[in-house]
């Protein structure tokens, strides 16, 4: 199994920057080249200009799914650097323009791409790596919630919870307490109402999950070791599919495979043994 390398994945991305419309408006200023690092669903981009005169009267406007632009501090003649919250997948356009919006000195657009979550699995004895692939078009609140929960650190020290082969499993709802029991780990963000995604619910298919009678998911989450189609006719509404395993298919089948147990504090039925814990989640793209 592929060893989780989070030093790595965790490095700033930089996109290369497809800059049109550069140069000098005859006023001293100008934009030689310009670039967008952390280009990353539910994350704050940084965007930067580099040219001449760009301290004062020179402003950045911003198009497409980036929310909350701020100048960011330390700005000098050569370096003007703006942030915003990246809200969704697509092309974002930023232009370096006069303060009266009447010169554009240069324009960058870059697109924000779908996104990739990393959760590194152990249970002590072995530890391996599920790739995830999301889908922000088809399911954009579910894969918002599980992107903030993965990077506000919600999911480590989860556990899988249950476990059946030719099922699936679930997980981040439950962790082991300090005296070794079983115990819910209570959400922090508000639940989500049903979200139909259109996405098959096939072998490495992930989805949030509505427990049955609350008609909203929060931040248990399922992974299908096998086709499910036949839960898409007979319960539509109780996962949300929002992505899909694009690594790691021998660490699920392990892992749905387990011997399990009952826990009969938590009412839980099939508890992998051993705990199979989430010791990291990381989004890497």
């Amino acid at each position: 199994m592929r060893a989780f390398q989070p030093p790595v994945l965790a490095a700033c991305i930089v996109l290369a920057a497809l800059l049109g419309a550069c140069g000098g408006g005859g006023d001293g200023h100008s934009v030689s080249n310009a670039s967008a690092s952390n280009v990353r669903l539910t994350q704050s981009t940084t965007i930067t200009f580099n040219g001449a005169g760009l301290d004062e009267g020179v402003e950045v406007q911003v198009s497409g799914p980036c929310s909350n632009l701020q100048r960011m501090g330390g700005a000098t003649p050569t370096t003007l650097q703006y942030s915003c919250r990246v809200e969704g997948v697509g092309r974002i356009t930023a232009s370096a323009v006069s303060a009266d919006g009447t010169r554009v000195y240069g324009r960058l657009a870059f697109d924000v791409p779908e996104p990739r979550v990393l959760l590194a699995l152990t249970d002590g004895t072995w530890s391996g790596t599920l790739t995830l692939d999301l889908d922000a078009r088809s399911a954009p609140q579910a894969v918002t919630q599980f992107l903030e929960y993965v990077n506000g650190g919600f999911y480590r020290d989860t556990i899988i919870h249950r476990a059946r082969p030719g099922v699936g499993i679930l997980g981040g709802g439950y962790v082991v307490a300090t005296d070794g029991a079983l115990a819910n780990k209570v959400p922090t963000r508000p639940a989500l109402p049903a979200e139909p995604s259109n996405l098959p619910r096939l072998r490495g298919a992930i989805g949030m999950v509505r427990p049955a009678g609350t008609g909203s998911a929060n931040a248990i989450f399922f992974i299908g070791a096998a086709d499910n189609a036949v839960f898409d006719v007979d319960a539509p509404d109780e996962v949300t599919v929002f992505g899909r395993l694009e690594g790691g298919l021998d660490v699920l089948d392990k892992v749905a495979a387990a011997e399990v147990r009952p826990d009969l504090a938590t009412g839980l039925a099939e508890v992998p043994v051993p705990t199979v814990t989430i010791s990291a989640a990381l989004q890497s793209r």
